[in-house]
């Protein structure tokens, strides 16, 4: 083993970012990891996030949060914006070949799931 990194309860799979960055999402926020093992920024959230982050060409990380909500974070970690889509709980947050970042949502009030299309094209651009 090369190195170790110490987190709260780890929720999801971890992504990399084109720097090498580690993402890993966790019940208390989002970790940025150095790819020698120490932290680049933490992102404290009020809620557990759940899904493996999906990270876009300018650095913009987008991951679900517990419940209908959608964080997107910049490079740096601050928030860049958070949405609420209906449905519950959002899962896995994707980026297509058309910058379009794409999510699923489990049933709400009844028997349907959804998928969502953000952004034309994303460009990192808030959803709403």
């Amino acid at each position: 083993m090369k190195w170790a990194y110490e987190a709260a309860y780890i929720t999801a799979g971890t992504s990399i970012g084109a720097d090498g960055t580690v993402y890993l999402p966790t019940v208390d926020g989002l970790h940025a990891v150095h790819p020698l093992g120490t932290r680049r920024w933490f992102a404290g959230t009020a809620q557990a996030l759940r899904d493996r982050p999906a990270v876009w060409g300018d650095g913009t990380i987008y991951v679900n949060g517990d419940y209908q909500d959608v964080y997107a974070f910049n490079a740096d970690g601050t928030l860049k914006w958070l949405y609420q889509v209906p449905g519950t709980n959002p899962a896995g947050a994707a980026i297509g070949p058309d910058d379009r970042l794409y999510l699923g949502t489990g049933a709400s009030g009844g028997s349907f799931s959804y998928l969502y299309a953000f952004g034309t094209p994303l460009a990192g651009s808030d959803p709403r």
